[in-house]
């Protein structure tokens, strides 16, 4: 609930999502999180934004994608994954709320440096929406300072990245 034309967050938020994100995620200042396919951009965006109007101080959250499609993750080495998804990042008109790709396209190279990981733009679609991406992390996927979720059904359930060289499928975030 917005609490004011500032944005501020009222700290009785209770969508299940909100609560099953906050519930599931360590609220210490480690492991840094990745969320491979939360539901949609504003649940962990609500939930930072409820733990900062608490005063908590968790550990950083990372969402690689947010929205209604199955997504392709390969481990590429031992610091990368890539995802690959058919119809592209920002492809729903509540996913282009985050981004508006017709004013700001990305093209391929593009990089967002991020604290513990680098993005990388690997294929986008004809209106400049992501297809595939990298996810570069500044530690090895498998170092327990990261911890690895995706959205089953309705909760967040933990996630082991797959072996280098393989790829799975990871269904739509659905349940909300």
């Amino acid at each position: 609930m917005i609490t004011s034309p500032h944005s501020q967050i009222s700290t009785s938020i209770t969508s299940a999502p909100v609560r099953a994100l906050d519930q599931a995620l360590p609220h210490a200042t480690k492991p840094i999180a990745i969320l491979v396919t939360p539901p949609p951009w504003a649940v962990p965006w609500f939930q930072a934004a409820k733990r900062r109007a608490d005063g908590e101080a968790g550990p950083p959250v990372y969402a690689l994608y947010a929205g209604g499609q199955r997504v392709e993750v390969q481990r590429v080495n031992d610091h990368t994954l890539e995802l690959h998804l058919a119809r592209g990042w920002f492809s729903t008109p509540f996913e282009a709320h985050v981004r508006n790709v017709s004013r700001s396209p990305f093209r391929v190279g593009d990089r967002i440096a991020l604290g513990h990981l680098d993005v990388e733009v690997r294929e986008v679609d004809a209106t400049g929406a992501p297809k595939r991406a990298s996810f570069k992390f500044e530690r090895p996927l498998d170092d327990p300072e990261l911890s690895f979720w995706y959205w089953d059904a309705s909760k967040l359930a933990p996630w082991t990245p797959p072996t280098v060289g393989t790829k799975v499928q990871l269904p739509a975030a659905r349940g909300l």
